[in-house]
């Protein structure tokens, strides 16, 4: 049985969060790299949103323009691979 965890859910939203904010210029710079709207990358970033998420394929190209890797670590730890 898989049981959700609203604490992992977090960590992993808080991963893409920090991710999207450390890149110098935040939002604006991420969002032009992967060619998304600003607003749209802001509210997906956002752990209080709760009608817009991040796709898997948005993480991972995500963390691939930043070169920051804690979205795949925050994943890694919730599924007890690190």
């Amino acid at each position: 049985m898989c049981e959700f965890s609203q604490g992992s859910y977090m960590n992993l939203q808080m991963a893409f969060y920090q991710t999207v904010h450390a890149k110098p210029g935040g939002v604006a710079v991420v969002a032009a790299l992967v060619g998304m709207s600003k607003n749209t990358l802001q509210a997906k970033a956002n752990p209080n949103d709760t009608l817009h998420h991040p796709s898997l394929e948005e993480a991972a190209m995500i963390a691939e323009v930043c070169n920051d890797m804690r979205i795949l670590h925050a994943f890694a730890a919730r599924l007890n691979h690190m």
